[in-house]
């Protein structure tokens, strides 16, 4: 049976809020794209309310890496712990919601963790942030409740970490659940360790004064997905630490003066990025790993000292002469006998093992020198 509200006015009569059908899916999706208040953070965890920021509207998803999006997510968001949030959005009258909409959400979740690097989540967010006119730094503050600038480059190492260990959310969100729908929700949410899954309700009322929305939110008690606790990030000095070998130690330091020039280091809690400042694109991009002995990285393949490159894959509209650059430059370690291809989910790069670096450290330092200058050059 359908509830039935009433709404008391000012001077104390009782009105009845008729239920209103939303028009079609994008009139729901489009309410909580603005508004992901209305998908029941408190319900979900009442000791620390999720808070969500939008990363986009039909968000691309591949099938593999290095290929073209094969489906889209309805709407991604992020949690204030970095916790990928998938939304697919239904009406509760479509005769194939319980079959369609959990097949899609679990397939998508299922290509999630493999094929979207965090890169372009941050980029997609950024966007989406700029179509409305609000700045991505202070949209991510208000969703961190920070008082001064958000650690941005945290938060998305964070969000990183997540996919890497597939803690992922799905809501699957209608403007009415049918039991079966709940039941499917339920289960998978009980029996799915690191995934929450969620079947929320949204429903729209009016009356002469506007518009009321209820949220009814199901689930089946599963544990939530913990977040993953940040350890403290590297610096030079703890970085350089770490190599017991003077020779080593020594070669990792001018790789790292040799990013310091024409691009940035970002450190990170496992190794340092080298990043290029390329005037034809807006943000930085990686080209070069560096890593602490006895360090593993989860995501990809890349370990030791690793170059190449992550962002011709996603960027299929980056410059022509950027793309050259790259692919000349993970080119030139490809014929070497004293490299290891470390490409993977889309990344191009070759590592050389500790064993060789010393060896081999002045046309390391010389390539790294060389292609810094000619991307930092590109007007």
């Amino acid at each position: 049976m359908p509830e039935e509200l009433y709404l008391q006015g000012d001077d104390g009569s009782l009105e009845s809020l008729e239920p209103m059908p939303f028009r079609d899916e994008e009139e729901l999706q489009s309410l909580i794209a603005r508004f992901p208040v209305l998908l029941g953070g408190e319900q979900m965890q009442p000791d620390d309310p999720r808070r969500w920021l939008l990363v986009g509207r039909e968000m691309g998803l591949p099938e593999a890496t290095a290929v073209g999006d094969r489906w889209s997510v309805d709407l991604l968001f992020v949690d204030q712990d970095g916790i990928p949030t998938l939304v697919e959005v239904k009406r509760g009258e479509n005769p194939e919601i319980r079959r369609k909409v959990v097949g899609q959400i679990l397939e998508y979740a299922a290509h999630a963790p493999w094929t979207w690097p965090v890169e372009r989540l941050r980029d997609e967010l950024e966007a989406t942030a700029g179509q409305v006119g609000q700045e991505p730094l202070e949209a991510l503050s208000a969703l961190l409740r920070s008082d001064g600038e958000p650690e941005a480059d945290g938060f998305w190492e964070r969000v990183g970490l997540n996919l890497d260990a597939q803690r992922l959310r799905l809501l699957l969100v209608a403007d009415n659940i049918p039991d079966s729908l709940r039941r499917v929700a339920e289960f998978l949410d009980h029996h799915m360790a690191r995934i929450e899954v969620f079947a929320v309700e949204v429903k729209q009322y009016r009356n002469n004064a506007g518009k009321v929305y209820s949220t009814r939110v199901h689930s089946g008690g599963g544990a939530s997905p913990t977040a993953v606790t940040r350890r403290p990030a590297l610096n030079r000095e703890s970085f350089l630490e770490a190599f017991d070998e003077p020779g080593l130690r020594g070669a990792a330091a001018r790789l790292l003066d040799a990013g310091t020039g024409n691009a940035t280091l970002y450190w990170g809690t496992s190794g340092v990025s080298i990043r290029v400042l390329c005037p034809r694109l807006e943000a930085p991009f990686t080209i070069g790993w560096l890593y602490p002995p006895r360090t593993t990285n989860f995501r990809y393949k890349t370990r030791d000292f690793t170059f190449g490159e992550e962002i011709i894959h996603y960027r299929p509209d980056l410059d022509q002469e950027v793309k050259d650059i790259l692919e000349t430059w993970v080119n030139l370690f490809a014929g070497d006998p004293f490299t290891v291809d470390a490409s993977s989910k889309g990344l191009a790069a070759w590592y050389v093992p500790y064993a060789e670096v010393v060896q081999y450290i002045d046309l390391l330092e010389g390539r790294l020198s060389e292609v810094l200058d000619k991307l930092h050059s590109l007007e």
